[in-house]
């Protein structure tokens, strides 16, 4: 079963973003309030996973819940395209992508937002937060360390992996990356 619940965040721009977290099983109680449940807990390991282009669904929800269930992380499935975004028949797969992968800045911003939320909260240790994306969600991951990979001013990544990442026409890294990365 999927144990996740809804949070909702912002982005630089005032865009409302849906994500939706799962804490590991002893720093939840069913139908109780996650952050009330937190007292007295210790922070743990958080890990955001940035979506694909079909956008945050059960596939991500279900990677949420092993992560933060099975494995004792904070797992974050992130919003990229915003809250209540709707896509008409046309829009599929890079159509509706098209949007971010064209505009580094945007999705850098986006995954930021979600970086800056998970990091934000009383469960997870702000010093150990790592982002895991596919496909789009990958190459997320690629221009957010071309941008942020550096370890210093309080960059709060620990570790990101690619899955299956496009590397677009957009320039290399712009900083050392000092943050270990995995690229499949």
């Amino acid at each position: 079963p999927i144990h996740v619940s809804e949070r909702y965040y912002t982005d630089a721009e005032g865009t409302e973003l849906e994500g939706f977290i799962s804490l590991p099983s002893d720093h939840r109680h069913e139908g109780h309030d996650h952050a009330r449940d937190h007292a007295n807990k210790e922070p743990v390991p958080a890990v955001i996973i940035l979506h694909d282009a079909s956008g945050p669904d059960d596939y991500e929800r279900q990677r949420a819940t092993i992560l933060g269930g099975d494995h004792g992380y904070v797992g974050f499935a992130a919003d990229i395209y915003g809250y209540e975004t709707v896509f008409g028949p046309e829009e599929q797969g890079y159509m509706r992508s098209g949007r971010f992968t064209r505009n580094a800045t945007l999705f850098g911003m986006r995954i930021q937002a979600a970086v800056d939320y998970v990091q934000s909260l009383e469960e997870v240790d702000e010093g150990r937060v790592a982002i895991i994306g596919y496909c789009m969600g990958g190459t997320g991951v690629v221009h957010y360390l071309n941008t942020h990979g550096e370890h210093d001013d309080g960059v709060p990544i620990v570790g990101a992996v690619g899955i299956h990442p496009s590397l677009l026409d957009w320039p290399g890294p712009q900083v050392e990356i000092a943050i270990p990365s995995l690229f499949l």
